[in-house]
């Protein structure tokens, strides 16, 4: 529910399914169990570190470390579909406003949408 809300506030709801299937992706097709933090955690798990490091390659176009990545992470059938359907996800973001990128920006520099 939160993860919806978040994409609606962000008027990014029409990249939801790609997102999901993505991270289903992640889920059902990796080569290591992929552990994520709970919520009220306040630190970023080494994972999520990785997956948002990866979010990041792919929406500054860095093909070449997003895919080192990803041949890391899922196994090599599904390669290619996790980051076809991530990069789907991303324009579908940029389209709505949300631009990625930002991500390998210092926090006080990144610009704020209201």
């Amino acid at each position: 529910m939160a993860l919806r809300q978040g994409f609606w506030t962000h008027h990014a709801h029409q990249s939801l399914p790609d997102f999901h299937i993505a991270m289903s992706m992640l889920n059902r097709h990796a080569i290591q169990t992929i552990a994520l933090a709970p919520l009220p955690c306040t630190r970023i798990a080494e994972a999520e570190a990785i997956l948002l490091n990866l979010w990041r390659d792919l929406a500054l176009a860095r093909q070449e470390r997003a895919n080192a990545t990803i041949a890391l992470l899922v196994t090599a059938d599904h390669g290619t579909a996790l980051c076809r359907c991530m990069n789907f996800t991303l324009a579908r973001m940029a389209l709505s406003g949300m631009d990625l990128s930002d991500l390998s920006l210092p926090p006080e520099s990144i610009p704020h949408h209201e």
